[in-house]
């Protein structure tokens, strides 16, 4: 066809697929040490992802942290500004098997782009709003500073929710299902994965239940416990099995990482600073069958 393997590697993960994962932010009002902390899973297959995290400094750019995908793109990160970025499948909910007709980046390069170029949520969303990602997808943003958005972004068009400290409900969840007016009303509910709802309901709990003490460790507890109850998906010959888990706490600039299923692998802190020379771990993916 006269077509490269560069551009036939570009364009194998720019189609739509069905992804999972789940996230959640929680600023300093109900957290016990006043930290603002997000956590992360990502569900998947083992053989189909990069398993490659990153810590990256480009000259000129910021520095940031987050897992790989094709190498280039970026799954979620922190940067040297304490802005952080997760995300999950929105396609999932929207059309999974409807092709989006607007052209444009996919999500993983322009999440490259807003953790090595922009400081703050505001410049994220000025970016996201400039170049919205082709995918159906959603976002948390957040930042050192107290401030978080949930963004949602179906063909194109995106809906945005900003909280901080002094909000009523200082927090968000995401998983693989549309919430914000505007969106919600594009959910195929036949389509939606089973698992969705039960864990954002599963994740809002968990927070509710321990504001305003909630820890680090309230969040590895929801990240390690199995779905329907939690995040931890042991699914993995059937495209929901947990790949990694993180814990960020953008206040201080850490990230803890389980890497594969929580609860069978432990949990690493790692920081900007702490990068050194190329390391391997190993990781257990106990499998079930549904």
């Amino acid at each position: 066809l006269g077509v490269s393997i560069e551009q036939i590697m570009f364009y194998d993960l720019s189609h739509l697929v069905q992804t999972n994962c789940s996230h959640m932010v929680v600023l300093p009002p109900l957290t016990l040490d006043g930290h603002l902390l997000v956590g992360r899973s990502y569900e998947w297959k083992p053989e189909e992802e990069d398993l490659r995290l990153c810590t990256t400094q480009v000259q000129g750019r910021a520095r940031h942290l987050g897992f790989s995908l094709l190498l280039f793109g970026r799954m979620e990160g922190m940067n040297e500004h304490g802005l952080s970025l997760t995300m999950s499948g929105g396609m999932a909910a929207g059309l999974p098997y409807e092709w989006n007709k607007r052209t444009g980046l996919n999500f993983w390069v322009v999440q490259r782009g807003i953790l090595e170029g922009c400081r703050d949520l505001r410049d994220a969303l000025e970016t996201l709003r400039a170049y919205p990602p082709s995918s159906n997808v959603n976002m948390l943003l957040a930042e050192r500073s107290g401030r978080a958005a949930l963004v949602e972004i179906r063909a194109g068009e995106m809906r945005v929710k900003e909280i901080d400290s002094s909000s009523e409900w200082p927090y968000l969840v995401s998983t693989n299902h549309y919430i914000l007016p505007g969106m919600a009303e594009h959910n195929h509910h036949q389509f939606i994965l089973n698992t969705s709802l039960p864990r954002a309901e599963a994740i809002r709990a968990c927070i509710e239940g321990g504001q305003p003490a909630v820890t680090r460790e309230t969040l590895r507890g929801i990240l390690t416990k199995e779905v329907p109850n939690g995040c931890f998906g042991p699914y993995y010959s059937d495209g929901f099995g947990t790949l990694w888990s993180m814990i960020f706490d953008l206040t201080v600039g850490e990230v803890e990482i389980c890497f594969g299923a929580p609860g069978h692998n432990p949990w690493r802190t790692f920081t900007l600073e702490s990068a050194g020379e190329l390391r391997e771990y190993e990781a257990n993916f106990p499998d079930k069958r549904t």
